[in-house]
């Protein structure tokens, strides 16, 4: 919905972004504000496991808020194999980045990251996908921010045998790993 610096929702702004196909439906959306768009990112179970799908919005000053990428047509930042979570995403004046808890592994759950342009196409796709943190221990619900130079992207870790450590890493806008 579009809502002024108010708070106030303006008139009958509320629309859909995704259309689930299977009624398991789409959560734990994130949304981040770069150049020309807002890159929307969430949580799609569609094929009965969580994949990250996105898609690009904008407003259109005639027509109010326009999505750009429209079922069947999102973004699909990542369908690996088994639960990708909890999306969170920022900007660094060129590329998105998305970041996410993953279980790809299928023994423990890390955080991965690929890189989003401004057409909506991903940059770091299968070997190439950013592995932000892969030790055998559980990294869980990620978040990111961008400080001008590089990435920031923090998670709670269980690497110490609980779930009371936040560790972050340093990502560089490159397809390195920072």
């Amino acid at each position: 919905a579009l809502v002024t610096t108010s708070g106030a929702v303006e008139g009958d702004s509320v629309f859909r972004i995704s259309y689930g196909t299977n009624g398991s439906g789409e959560y734990a959306p994130s949304l981040t504000y770069g150049g020309e768009y807002f890159l929307v990112s969430w949580i799609d179970c569609a094929r009965d496991y969580g994949d990250i799908l996105g898609t690009r919005i904008y407003l259109d000053p005639s027509v109010g808020i326009v999505v750009k990428d429209k079922y069947p047509n999102e973004i699909h930042i990542s369908t690996a194999a088994r639960d990708q979570l909890n999306p969170t995403s920022s900007y660094d004046g060129t590329n998105y980045i998305v970041a996410w808890q993953d279980y790809r592994s299928g023994s423990s759950e890390d955080i991965y990251g690929t890189r989003v342009n401004q057409n909506g196409a991903v940059l770091d796709t299968g070997a190439h996908t950013i592995r932000i943190c892969t030790r055998t221990s559980n990294q869980e619900y990620p978040k990111v921010s961008f400080d001008g130079t590089d990435y920031i992207v923090t998670w709670q870790d269980d690497r110490n045998g609980n779930y009371h450590d936040i560790y972050c890493r340093q990502v560089s806008p490159s397809t390195d790993t920072g």
